[in-house]
């Protein structure tokens, strides 16, 4: 059982993780004029470690999520609030022609 489970939560943490790094990155990138390479940045390491953090918390509070979208949706929005924090603290500089 505890193989199973190991195997279920990596699952988890993998597609996630490409799931929220790419569309939070590739979404902001293309529609919003102040994103920039830091806040991507914050995003992909926000959801990384959201995700590989909550289950560890989540045992040791004692929530039980047996819903996976809930999590997903969590991590995404926390992913998306490191978009724009990380880019408004950080812009890229542009140039202009």
């Amino acid at each position: 059982k505890a193989n199973k489970d190991l195997k279920n939560f990596l699952l988890k943490v993998f597609s996630a993780f490409g799931i929220i790094a790419g569309t939070v990155g590739l979404i902001f990138g293309i529609y919003w004029k102040k994103a920039s390479s830091a806040g991507a940045i914050f995003a992909i390491l926000g959801g990384i470690s959201s995700i590989v953090g909550l289950e560890p918390i989540r045992n040791m509070l004692g929530i039980n999520i047996n819903n996976p979208a809930t999590i997903g949706l969590c991590t995404l929005v926390f992913s998306m609030i490191l978009m724009v924090l990380g880019s408004l603290i950080y812009p890229d500089k542009r140039k202009t022609l």
